[in-house]
């Protein structure tokens, strides 16, 4: 993991959690055709950001554990359009692997 910031215990155990739930739900789908959905649920201020930031970083580039997916897609949704640009600039500014500006904004036209 190799992020601009230095995980917290828990955010790292987080990361590596939801690793395990994103490689079994892409199994479950890969066997029955059925859509998976994964999901962080975590207190405001304790990184829910940087620990998708991680986890984004770690579904690219591999881990000891997991090959990498250098074409795997993210789309990150939520019903504020300033909320959506803070977390962009949050995973530009604080995560090592993901190229600047790799992140796009889609607008709706």
């Amino acid at each position: 993991m190799s992020m601009k910031v230095e995980l917290f215990p828990f955010q790292r155990k987080a990361v590596d959690d939801l690793r395990v739930r994103v490689a079994n739900a892409l199994n479950s789908y890969k066997m029955t055709k059925v859509p998976q959905v994964v999901s962080l649920q975590a207190p405001t201020g304790s990184g829910k950001t940087i620990i998708m930031a991680a986890l984004i970083e770690d579904i690219y580039f591999g881990t000891e554990r997991f090959t990498e997916q250098p074409d795997a897609i993210f789309v990150w949704l939520s019903d504020s359009p300033a909320l959506n640009e803070q977390s962009k600039l949050k995973i530009d500014l604080k995560a090592d692997r993901i190229r600047f500006g790799q992140c796009v904004t889609i607008e709706d036209s």
